[in-house]
C-alpha cells in the first residue's frame, strides 16, 4: 500500500512541478521585461476576480468527491446531472464576472479592459467544467500518471508561450494572462476524450427539483467556506488596492506570494494523491483505520515541513539566481513567511475531510471564515501602519488559524476521530518558522550543513516507519 500511495504522490505532486521548475528558469529571461507594476496589475485583477470564486462551482466539487465514494454503483448518473447543473450555472456566472471585471480593472490597464475580460471569462466558460470533472475522475480512479502527463504537457506549453508573449512580443501583464490559456486548452483535450467517450459522462440538463434542493442543502453551506478562502488567499491585494498602495508595491508582494502559491499547489496535488486512500480509510470505519489515516497524514506533514524548511533556507539565493530584475530580489523574507504558512495543508485534510465525509459541511465555513476574516481585519489595521510587507505576517497568522481551528470545533469532536496532537504541531510550526527566518542570511556553508541535517532526519524517520505503513490494509 505504501509503495502505491507514494508512487501516486510522486506522480501527482512532482509531475505538475516539472513545468513549474522549468518556468522558474524562464524567469531569468522574462523578469527583465516585466515590472513590479505588471505583477501588481496581474495580481490585483485576479484578486478581485477571486471575489466571485466562492460562487464559481457552487460546491459541486465537494458533491463529486462524496458521491463517488458513497454511491459506487450509480455515481456516473449523479455526475452527469451535476455536470448539467454546472454548465447551466456557468452561463449565469459569466455575466456576473463580466460585470465585476468591467468596474475593477485598474486604471493602469484601462486601455486593454475588454481584452482582459475576454481572456478571463471565455476560457473559464469553455474549459473549466471539463477540466474539473475530467481531472477528478482520473484522480479517483488513481490514474495519476495520466494526470501527471497532462500537467507536464500543459505546463510546458504555458511556459513556452509565456516566454514568447513576454520576452519576444513584450506584452507585459497581457502576456502573463494569455500564456496560461494555452495550457488550459491542452488540459481540456487531455480530459474531454476520456470523460465523454471512455466514461460517457456528458451533461444532463433535465433536473428534478427535489434533487437540486438536496444538492443545494449540501453545497450552499460550503459557499461561506470557499468565500472565506478568498478572504484568506486574495483579499490582501484588494485591501492594498482600496488603500491606494502603489501597483508596484502590490506587485512586489504578489511576487513573494507566488512562492507560497507553488507550495499550496504542491500540497493540493499531494491531497489528490491521498484522497482515494483517505476516503477508503475513513469509510472503513474501524478504530485502526482512523489511526492509519492519522499516521499517513503525519507522514505527509513531516515530509512537507522538511521540504518547506529547506526551501526557505535557500530562498535568498533562489531570488538572486532566478529574478534577474533587482527590484524583485528584496522580498525573499516575505516569501519565507508565506511558504511556511502553507505548511498547514496536510493536517487540514484531517478535520475538513472528516466533516465532508459525514455531511457536516455546514460547519466547515466557521473554520475558514474565522481565518479569512482574521486576515482582512489584520490587513486593514496593519497595512496603513507598516505597509504592504505586513500582509505577509497577516497571511501567516491566518493560515495558521485555518490549519488548526478544525480540531477544536464541536462538530468535529462529535465524530470521535483519533487525537491529532494539535498543540504539539502548533508549537512545531512556530519553532520551525522562526528557525527558517533567522537562518535566511546564513553563509552558504552553514546552510549546506543544515540542509544535510534536515534530509538525514527525514530519511531516518521514513526508514523507521516504513514497515508500519507497508502493512496498512485498505
Amino acid at each position: 500500500m505504501l509503495k502505491k500511495l507514494f508512487s501516486n504522490a510522486i506522480i501527482a505532486a512532482m509531475a505538475p512541478q516539472i513545468p513549474k521548475f522549468a518556468g522558474l528558469f524562464v524567469l531569468r529571461w522574462t523578469t527583465p521585461y516585466l515590472t513590479p507594476e505588471d505583477y501588481g496589475i496581474f495580481g490585483t485583477i485576479f484578486a478581485y476576480d477571486g471575489a466571485l470564486s466562492a460562487f464559481r462551482e457552487m460546491g459541486i466539487g465537494m458533491l463529486l468527491m462524496r458521491s463517488y465514494f458513497a454511491y459506487p454503483t450509480r455515481w456516473k448518473i449523479v455526475w452527469q446531472q451535476l455536470m448539467g447543473l454546472s454548465y447551466a450555472w456557468s452561463i449565469i456566472f459569466s455575466f456576473l464576472q463580466v460585470l465585476l471585471l468591467y468596474f475593477i480593472i485598474p486604471k493602469e490597464a484601462a486601455e486593454n479592459k475588454w481584452i482582459i475580460i475576454g481572456l478571463i471569462v471565455v476560457p473559464a466558460l469553455l474549459f473549466d467544467r471539463v477540466i474539473l470533472f475530467g481531472s477528478l475522475i482520473q484522480q479517483y480512479k488513481e490514474k495519476f500518471a495520466y494526470i501527471g502527463l497532462s500537467s507536464i504537457c500543459s505546463g510546458l506549453i504555458s511556459i513556452l508561450f509565456n516566454f514568447v508573449f513576454i520576452a519576444h512580443f513584450k506584452m507585459g501583464y497581457v502576456g502573463m494572462m494569455l500564456a496560461p490559456i494555452m495550457g488550459r486548452l491542452v488540459q481540456y483535450f487531455f480530459f474531454v476524450i476520456p470523460l465523454w467517450f471512455t466514461y460517457k459522462i456528458t451533461p444532463i440538463f433535465r433536473f428534478k427539483k427535489h434533487r437540486i434542493m438536496q444538492n443545494l442543502k449540501i453545497t450552499i453551506p460550503t459557499i461561506p467556506h470557499y468565500y472565506s478562502s478568498y478572504f484568506l488567499n486574495s483579499s490582501d491585494r484588494v485591501v492594498m488596492d482600496a488603500m491606494h498602495i502603489p501597483q508596484a508595491e502590490i506587485g512586489l508582494y504578489n511576487t513573494a506570494y507566488n512562492m507560497g502559491n507553488y507550495f499550496f499547489l504542491l500540497t493540493d496535488a499531494l491531497g489528490k494523491a491521498f484522497s482515494a486512500t483517505n476516503g477508503k480509510l475513513w469509510f472503513k470505519g474501524t478504530e485502526q483505520s482512523k489511526i492509519d489515516r492519522r499516521n499517513l497524514i503525519f507522514l505527509f506533514q513531516g515530509a512537507f515541513l522538511m521540504l518547506t524548511l529547506t526551501t526557505c533556507l535557500w530562498m535568498k539565493e533562489f531570488f538572486i539566481i532566478f529574478f534577474r530584475n533587482p527590484d524583485f530580489q528584496v522580498v525573499y523574507p516575505l516569501a519565507i513567511l508565506i511558504v511556511m504558512g502553507y505548511n498547514y495543508r496536510p493536517l487540514y485534510w484531517a478535520s475538513i475531510n472528516a466533516l465532508i465525509y459525514e455531511k457536516k459541511t455546514q460547519f466547515i465555513w466557521r473554520i475558514t471564515f474565522t481565518a479569512g476574516i482574521s486576515n482582512v481585519i489584520l490587513n486593514l489595521v496593519g497595512i496603513p501602519i507598516w505597509g504592504y510587507k505586513f500582509a505577509a505576517i497577516s497571511t501567516f497568522i491566518s493560515l495558521f488559524i485555518n490549519g488548526f481551528l478544525g480540531f477544536f470545533i464541536h462538530a468535529y469532536k462529535e465524530l470521535k476521530d483519533v487525537y491529532y496532537y494539535p498543540y504539539i504541531w502548533m508549537l512545531v510550526f512556530i519553532v520551525l518558522t522562526v528557525i527558517a527566518y533567522l537562518c535566511k542570511d546564513l553563509d552558504i556553508i552553514w546552510k549546506g550543513v543544515l540542509t544535510t541535517c534536515f534530509m538525514g532526519m527525514g530519511a531516518y524517520i521514513f526508514y523507521k516507519s516504513k514497515h508500519y505503513f507497508q502493512n496498512i490494509d485498505i
